[in-house]
Order: C-alpha cells, then structure tokens, then sequence
C-alpha cells in the first residue's frame, strides 16, 4: 500500500517538472516576442523622426531661397555643397542646394557636351561614340537613326520591349533605359544631370564640385595631357553621404528659378533623405510650386 502514493507522487512531480519547463519556454519566447516589438517600435519612431526632420529641412532651404530674393547676403552656394544646418536633441540637418543650371540638362545637351561628360568620368573611346547618339536618337521626335545610335528596331534586336520614346526625358532617371547604359554608368551621371535648366550648356560658377572636377579631366583627356584620378573620383563620390562641413559661402546665383534641394537627416544611427526640385515664381500666396519629391531611407 505504501508503494502506490510514492509512484502517484513521483508522476506528479514530473508533470509539474513539464509545466515549468514548458511555462519557461512561454515566458521565453514571450520576452523575446516583446523585445523583438520594441525594437521595432523604436525603429519606426527613429525612421518617422528622421523623415520629419528631413522633410523640415527641405522647408528651411525653401524659406532660405526665398529670403535671398529681398537679401542677396543671406544665403549659401548653390552647386549642391552640403551645409550643416541645425542640431535638435539626438537629431541633425544637413542641407544641400543645387541651381539646375550647374548641371547637364539631358534634353537640351549637345553632342560635344555629352561626349565631353562621358570622357570625363572614364568612358571608353567605343561607348563614348555610341551612348551620345542613342540620347539623341531617344529623345528626338523622328526615327531617323544616328550614326552609331539606336532607334526602335535596336531596341528590338537588344531583346527590349520598348523602343525609342521620340520625346524629351521627363527624368534623369529615364536614362537607365537608353540603349548602351549601364547600371554602373548611370550611377556616375545621374548626380551630374538634370531635366530642369533648359540650357544646352552649364554654368560652371554653379556646377557642383564633381561635375567642376569631371569636366576639368575631360578637357585634359582631350588636349592629350597627362591624365588624372580626378574625373573617377568624381564620379564615384557618394554625394549624399561624403562631405557634410563644407564651409559657408556666397550664393552666386541670378536669374535662376529652378532648384533641387537636398535634406539629409540623422537621429542616432537612423537616417533620411529627401530631395525636391522646386520652381520659384507666382503671387505671394504661391511664392514656388513642387516639380518632383523624392524621399529615402
């Protein structure tokens, strides 16, 4: 009789042996569940700061720009130099302002331009012939092929499903599609080009310091001097994220209306970037228009 309630008593220590351990694991995988939730909470705050903050220095260029109408000292360079602007608590600013006319515009480039552009930042000799003309032939309105360009039955022949579009570029960002570029290329340009100036030439006194620097090796390219890293540093520079205390200057700009802003934000090690392109000009109750928005993180 004595042997039964020892076996009754060691199986009802095991099953409470099981509970606790199985309780241990809920309670485990509940913490872990529970942390994983924070950092996620705590990552969406950070990201929706720095967004704010980030969008907030878009509007501070913005008053900054319109300031300079009334006040010609009161403002910065604008050839996309990156100026720290502010510090609020964990949070940081930084602005950059870029007059489209310091920049490539791929609608209204001649030839020369672009090919001068291509050399510059260490195209070969092939590329730099054909790239050119599939622009023109992408952005002209007939189907007349260039020399080494490409018209619809390239694009074809290449396996894509579009042709030529025979129409201006609506975005830089346009340009991946020409037949001939590369993702690789493509990163170099885009930094350098804009839609937005309507020149078939730059302003060097408002080009940013890369594209100063991709167009000085250029034209040491082609007068046969000895060439320099200058052109490939340029192009490989990560504009948005390098050099963030450049010294204040002057803004030498007149008689421009279009501007491409650039806000970069921080808070701790979450950042922000937005940039828009904006129009200045209309009455004061619409003293500029938004042209484009873009927004990462």
């Amino acid at each position: 009789m004595k042997g039964k309630p020892n076996r009754e008593t060691g199986v009802a220590l095991v099953l409470v042996l099981w509970v606790l351990t199985l309780l241990g694991i809920i309670a485990t995988s509940f913490s872990k569940s529970m942390r994983t939730e924070t950092e996620l909470a705590r990552q969406l705050t950070l990201s929706a700061q720095a967004r704010a903050l980030a969008e907030a220095g878009i509007y501070r260029g913005i008053l900054d720009l319109l300031r300079f109408r009334r006040d010609p000292q009161a403002k910065w360079q604008a050839n996309g130099t990156v100026y720290k602007v502010m510090k609020l608590g964990r949070g940081e600013i930084r602005i950059a302002i870029q007059d489209e006319r310091g920049r490539i515009d791929l609608n209204k480039a001649q030839k020369p331009v672009i090919e001068g552009l291509l050399r510059g930042v260490g195209v070969d000799d092939q590329a730099r012939a054909a790239i050119p003309d599939a622009i023109i032939d992408w952005r002209d309105p007939d189907n007349l092929r260039q020399l080494q360009g490409a018209e619809d039955e390239d694009y074809q022949a290449a396996g894509r499903s579009y042709g030529a579009k025979d129409g201006s570029f609506s975005c830089v960002e346009e340009l991946q599609q020409v037949l001939g570029m590369t993702p690789a290329l493509y990163r170099k340009l885009a930094p350098l080009l804009t839609v937005h100036s309507h020149r078939p030439n730059v302003d060097i006194n408002l080009a940013p310091p890369a594209l100063v620097q991709v167009l000085e090796a250029s034209e040491a390219a082609q007068a046969g001097v000895e060439p320099t890293n200058l052109g490939a540093a340029a192009s490989n520079r990560d504009l948005s994220r390098s050099d963030f205390s450049s010294p204040r200057g002057g803004l030498r700009s007149s008689g421009s209306s279009t501007f491409t802003l650039r806000a970069y934000a921080k808070v701790y090690d979450t950042l922000a970037e937005i940039a828009a392109t904006i129009k200045l000009g209309g009455d004061g109750d619409q003293p500029y228009s938004v042209i484009a928005w873009s927004e990462w993180k």
